[in-house]
């Protein structure tokens, strides 16, 4: 159903990787079968924090047990203050 949703409904990027979302969607329900109820909160909860640090990029902001891999990916300036926001100004203009 995700899949037809978004090839119907979207004619860009996303379109495309339907595929790629369901049959990633469908390997995770299968671990995740094995899995008690408060396992699966935590892994939504810790997934949701990356998808949302993708957007946001602010180490930080992320569960401490991830943010060894963020680091990895995109360091931080560890100054300790919050990122100016005029610096995603390129992206806001984008996504209206």
């Amino acid at each position: 159903m995700l899949e037809k949703f978004i090839t119907e409904n979207d004619s860009g990027m996303m379109g495309r990787m339907a595929f790629f979302m369901t049959t990633l969607t469908d390997e995770i329900a299968e671990e995740m079968a094995e899995l008690d109820e408060l396992q699966i909160r935590l892994f939504m909860f810790q997934i949701g924090e990356v998808i949302s640090w993708i957007g946001h990029g602010d180490n930080e902001r992320l569960p401490e047990n991830i943010r060894p891999f963020a680091e990895m990916v995109q360091p931080s300036a560890n100054t300790g203050e919050p990122e100016d926001a005029s610096t995603h100004l390129e992206l806001d203009s984008q996504s209206r």
